[in-house]
């Protein structure tokens, strides 16, 4: 028998921070277990209980990820806070890069 995508199994989810976020958790990545079905606000909640400088840095007061935070699902593709997340899914928080050459974010 194959496993359903209705599996109440948790998953495993990997959140990766950049630039001031990095400083926020004061590491790079955190690997994130959650119940089947959650969100990315679902996963920062969780992590922000462990690292509660995420809050102030990457979620508003009302759960969303704030306007200039970057949230990129896999490499590819652009997540909000509402975006259900897969067992094995990578989300990366990156500021966009502002300025000239030789200015990064990373």
């Amino acid at each position: 028998m194959t496993a359903t995508s209705d599996s109440k199994e948790p998953i495993a989810v990997e959140l990766k921070f950049y630039a001031t976020f990095r400083d926020a958790v004061g590491r790079k990545s955190v690997t994130r277990e959650l119940p089947a079905g959650a969100t990315l606000g679902d996963a920062l909640a969780d992590a922000a209980e462990a690292y509660p400088d995420i809050d102030e840095e990457i979620l508003t007061g009302r759960g969303e990820v704030r306007d200039g935070v970057r949230a990129l699902r896999n490499g590819r593709e652009r997540a909000t806070a509402e975006t259900t997340l897969a067992d094995g899914d990578e989300v990366s928080f990156v500021t966009p890069i502002h300025g000239g050459a030789g200015h990064s974010t990373c």
